[in-house]
């Protein structure tokens, strides 16, 4: 790996290890040096987890406006292989939000997530299952492949790293062990057990 690759790798598991602490992956398509980076030190800097949770909450409000959404529908969400098979749902979910109805908008994305990662899965020839039990086997072999490739990409690698970790402690995690600060928790939510994310 050159010294570039490894700073870069250094650096973005800097960023998951920062939003790491308020139960987050590093968020995707959103600038490093103008909005990543300043809010990766704001978390680290922050003295209590509800402070630092406050300014994640604050800050990816901002960042995932009704613009920044509606562009990332139209020129991503609805053309990724997978993502846009449920072009409806994403949608539906933004619109949903906008509405003021949070709830129901993060309820109406968890299908997403899982029906994403089910045909990712059966584009490889792998068995998505029933439920969500193989779902974190699938996540292990997303980052399996990007290690193995003889084009991984250190930062790329970390981010799947990280996201495979979210859903595998946090949305998936058994409910009744969960303990992250926000209540992202599938089960939680779907059940109506948590409310408060």
């Amino acid at each position: 790996m050159s010294t570039n690759a490894s700073t870069n790798r250094e650096y973005a598991q800097y960023l998951a290890n920062a939003f790491k602490e308020v139960d987050w992956p590093i968020p995707p398509y959103l600038q490093l040096g103008g909005f990543l980076s300043p809010l990766a030190k704001a978390i680290k800097d922050a003295a209590t987890a509800d402070a630092k949770l406050t300014i994640v909450r604050a800050r990816l409000s901002g960042a995932y406006n009704g613009s920044y959404l509606a562009d990332m529908y139209l020129d991503r969400y609805s053309k990724i292989p997978h993502v846009r098979d449920f072009a409806r749902q994403i949608d539906e979910s933004i619109r949903t939000y906008f509405c003021g109805y949070t709830f129901n908008a993060v309820t109406g994305l968890l299908p997403v997530i899982e029906g994403t990662i089910r045909k990712m899965a059966t584009s490889h020839h792998r068995d998505g299952g029933q439920g969500t039990r193989k779902l974190n086997d699938e996540l292990q072999a997303l980052v399996d492949r990007e290690e193995q490739s003889p084009h991984c990409y250190g930062e790329r690698l970390v981010m799947l790293e990280a996201f495979r970790d979210f859903v595998r402690d946090r949305l998936l995690q058994n409910t009744d062990r969960y303990v992250g600060l926000d209540q992202l928790n599938r089960h939680g939510l779907l059940h109506g057990i948590f409310d408060n994310f």
